[in-house]
C-alpha cells in the first residue's frame, strides 16, 4: 500500500503541469481587432490629403524623442493646404516586441490619409486607426463616394 504522502506529492506536480500545458495551447502572438470606421466618420477628419510616405524623422521635445513620419502631399482634399505633413508614429524600440496595435507604413507608400490633430503637438497629425489610410489602388474606387460626402 502506498503512503498518503505519495499522493500529496503527485498533487503538487499536477497544477504546474496543467499551467504549462495551457500556456502551450495559447497562441504565442495576438492581434488587435479594429472596429470599422464608416466613410461618414472618415470625412470628418480635419485634414484629408493624397500623399506619399517619404520617411521618418526623430524630433526631441522636452528631452523626449518623438518619432514622426513624413508625408509629401500631392493634393489636399480637406483642411489647410500643405506640401509636407508630419504624422506621429507609435513605434516600439528596436529590440522590443512589436505591439499588435502599431500602425506602420512603407517607404514610398501612396494613398489617401484621413488625419487627426495631435492634441499635444501643434502641426503634427495622428493616425490612430489603420482605416485612416487608404492605399492608392483602393481609394480610386472609393474616391467618388468620398468626394460626394465632402461636399
Amino acid at each position: 500500500m502506498k503512503s498518503p504522502l505519495f499522493y500529496i506529492s503527485l498533487t503538487n506536480y499536477r497544477m504546474p503541469f496543467l499551467g504549462i500545458l495551457l500556456l502551450a495551447l495559447v497562441p504565442s502572438s495576438s492581434y488587435a481587432m479594429w472596429a470599422g470606421i464608416p466613410d461618414t466618420q472618415l470625412v470628418k477628419s480635419p485634414l484629408i490629403v493624397k500623399a506619399r510616405y517619404i520617411g521618418t524623422t526623430t524630433l526631441t521635445l522636452n528631452k523626449k524623442q518623438l518619432q514622426l513620419g513624413v508625408l509629401k502631399v500631392t493634393e489636399t482634399l480637406k483642411g489647410n493646404k500643405q506640401d509636407v505633413v508630419l504624422i506621429r508614429l507609435r513605434i516600439s524600440p528596436a529590440n522590443s516586441p512589436r505591439s499588435s496595435n502599431e500602425i506602420s507604413f512603407q517607404l514610398g507608400q501612396k494613398g489617401m490619409w484621413f488625419l487627426e490633430r495631435d492634441n499635444q503637438r501643434k502641426g503634427v497629425y495622428e493616425i490612430k486607426h489603420p482605416q485612416r489610410f487608404i492605399p492608392e489602388q483602393q481609394f480610386k474606387n472609393r474616391l467618388p463616394a468620398l468626394l460626394k460626402l465632402l461636399d
